[in-house]
């Protein structure tokens, strides 16, 4: 009867500790999630916030594309054009 109450002791005490240490990393993780939620949409806004200062310069048609700087602006489209694909909403 006492090699079961120590073997049973034994059990308890190493299920007790890998039930924390699995605990411990799961909340380590679940921080690392949301942190990189945060910044995933951090990035999702500078990208809607760049796609609406784009279509204003677009709307008032300063750029041509017959220049160079009309060039540069059409590429630049195409890249927010692209960007927008990783938006979250």
């Amino acid at each position: 009867m006492l090699v079961l109450s120590i073997f049973l002791a034994i059990l308890a005490s190493v299920l007790g500790f890998s039930t924390w240490n699995l605990l411990r990393k799961l909340e380590k993780l679940e921080d690392t999630v949301q942190d990189q939620q945060r910044y995933v949409e951090n990035i999702s806004n500078i990208i809607e916030d760049s796609n609406k200062r784009l279509r204003e310069i677009d709307d008032k048609g300063h750029f041509s594309a017959d220049d160079e700087v009309g060039f540069f602006f059409e590429n630049l489209k195409e890249i927010q054009s692209a960007l927008d694909g990783y938006r979250l909403r």
